[in-house]
């Protein structure tokens, strides 16, 4: 009995010593996984298998690109065109709107469409901002229909037809080029060839004497803006005298000029935030072609000259302002948006297509379109930014 558990026991050890208790090789430690045959291109070896990089997909045992615009836009805005790139895509904000891609917002909103019987002129003076109305005198040449109508950008109608001004055959196109309309908050003032007035609250024309006689008689048909600080109507170029301004005392119903520009505008538009104290003159078929915005604090007779425009503003077709910027609509298809805190041209965007005229009203910026339909288009200027 004794012999045989003693052997038992040797028998034991002996088994138990065939595990090895030395340390094990270092190179089978942590050893890299392995792929073989080893990966391609646009794949990792994850393990023993061959794992697709982001962006890619295994096909026939290559890992080639998916397009990720194939699916939901690629994930971009629904206003965004997606681009498929080499493992991934781009978002780019389709025309009209602004933003990364992944979101986009609207540059201009679409506010209403109006039957409207004539076609609008391409001439930004027929068009004028009346606290939230926008009036608009229409005349396609000498000879066709005219008509004048007003438009409520907060209500969104048009009232109308409205009264027209004593007959002449130029009432809303004097000689090719345009009247200019200003309004003081209660009436409209037409300077052209005949000076007239508007008043809305009786729909009726009256004309302003004194226009057309004396030494000093200039057709103001370029750019006006009322001047609430002295009550009056300042005109700006025209024909004949070209770098004078014309001031029209609603008071008074008296015509004086000056201060004189520093050069002679022939074709423009005019804009007096309110509350600013400084007007702004820009565009027009300026001397020397320059495409300069001008300013000049009330009170003062000295314009500054600020730099030019980043396009061309020489057929401009309304002026405005849009929160601390003042803008230049023009007939080119363009808005530029000028910053008076530094004295430069930071936006450039596009107009709605065919748009006639521009004006900024209480109610905010308001561009309108002729679409091929024969119908008016409005939109609202909703972001730059």
């Amino acid at each position: 009995m004794r012999l045989l558990l003693a052997t038992s026991v040797l028998f034991a050890a002996t088994a138990c010593g065939s595990v090895s208790t030395s340390p094990p090789d270092a190179s089978s430690i942590d050893a890299p996984p392995t792929c073989a045959p080893a990966c391609g291109a646009h794949a990792t070896c994850q393990g023993t298998t061959c794992v697709c990089d982001p962006g890619y997909a295994m096909n026939g045992g290559a890992c080639t690109d998916i397009d990720e615009c194939a699916t939901a836009n690629g994930g971009c805005a629904a206003d965004a065109t997606c681009t498929n790139t080499d493992g991934a895509r781009t978002c780019a904000c389709d025309p009209g709107f602004l933003g990364d891609g992944l979101a986009c917002r609207p540059v201009w909103t679409l506010e209403a469409t109006l039957p409207f019987d004539i076609d609008p002129s391409q001439f930004g003076s027929v068009m004028v901002a009346h606290n939230d109305l926008v009036y608009i005198g229409v005349e396609t040449n000498t000879t066709s229909a005219k008509a004048f109508r007003s438009y409520n950008t907060t209500t969104r109608q048009v009232s109308g037809p409205l009264a027209l001004p004593p007959a002449t055959d130029d009432d809303f196109c004097a000689c090719g080029a345009t009247q200019t309309l200003a309004s003081d908050g209660t009436n409209l003032y037409m300077f052209g060839n005949y000076a007239t007035k508007y008043n809305p609250g009786t729909d009726s024309w009256s004309v302003i004497p004194g226009y057309t006689t004396g030494a000093d008689y200039r057709r103001a048909e370029s750019a006006s803006v009322y001047n609430p600080m002295t009550r009056q109507i300042q005109a700006f170029g025209g024909r004949g005298p070209t770098d004078v301004q014309m001031n029209f005392s609603v008071q008074t119903a008296t015509f004086a000029f000056g201060p004189a520009l520093p050069f002679a505008v022939t074709e423009a538009v005019a804009y007096l935030p309110a509350g600013s104290g400084t007007i702004y003159l820009a565009g027009g078929q300026q001397q020397g072609g320059a495409d300069r915005i001008l300013s000049r604090p009330i009170g003062s007779a000295t314009w500054a000259i600020q730099p030019a425009a980043p396009v061309s503003v020489t057929s401009p077709i309304g002026m405005g302002g849009f929160g601390a910027r003042v803008w230049v609509a023009e007939r080119s298809g363009k808005i530029v948006f000028f910053n008076p805190g530094t004295a430069t041209w930071d936006h450039t965007l596009d107009l709605p297509p065919d748009t006639r005229g521009v004006a900024t009203t209480t109610a905010g910026t308001f561009a309108f379109a002729r679409d091929a339909m024969g119908v008016l288009r409005v939109y609202k200027l909703a972001n730059i930014d």
